[in-house]
């Protein structure tokens, strides 16, 4: 059976897969191709002159995390599972709770200088299940609501309640169809 990494909309951590002088090859599933064609394109070509012995093969792409997921617990029952799958970060405890995700802990501690490559301890435990690594944030969002307009740029002692229930509403109505999206209408 071919070990699964989650990584939750996450990072292609597969650089300590294999130790030997033989080539590897290792499948990677991840959602939304409109969005990480171009990123996984770019980086295919640092990966494989980092790592030569490891040759990456991408599967068809999922239409969106919860394709990926679902797809990922089809697969499991079927003993088909890819090395690496991205997966959105509500979706992680599903697949370490179900055995299907392995803890990246033994990848991890072989790593020298991991602490120094990026990975602050606030982003580890996003993907951390009972005390363990499961996966790596590899791209996480958050939508930010800012004005420039002057009225409601006032002193701290002072408010804006009506213009600022206004721009409320505005930020609401726009990050509407990107919350549908992303959350498949729940919440939306």
């Amino acid at each position: 059976m071919k070990y699964l990494n989650t990584l939750p909309a996450l990072a292609l951590a597969t650089g300590a897969l294999t130790t030997s002088a033989q080539a590897v090859e290792i499948e990677v599933g991840y959602a939304y191709s409109a969005l990480f064609d171009v990123t996984m394109e770019r980086m295919m070509p640092e990966f494989k002159k980092a790592h030569p012995d490891i040759d990456v093969k991408f599967r068809a792409t999922y239409e969106n995390y919860e394709d990926g997921t679902n797809t990922i617990l089809r697969e499991s029952v079927a003993g088909d599972l890819p090395d690496v799958t991205f997966q959105g970060l509500n979706r992680q405890a599903m697949l370490v709770e179900k055995g299907i995700a392995k803890s990246l802990e033994p990848f991890i501690a072989a790593e020298a200088d991991f602490a120094k490559d990026g990975y602050h301890e606030a982003m580890l435990e996003l993907g951390t299940f009972n005390g363990e690594v499961y996966g790596l944030p590899y791209s996480v969002s958050l939508p930010v609501g800012y004005t420039t307009w002057m009225p409601c740029v006032k002193p701290a002692s002072q408010s804006c309640p009506q213009h600022g229930m206004k721009l409320l509403k505005i930020a609401i109505s726009s990050w509407k169809p990107a919350i549908k999206h992303q959350c498949g209408g729940v919440g939306a």
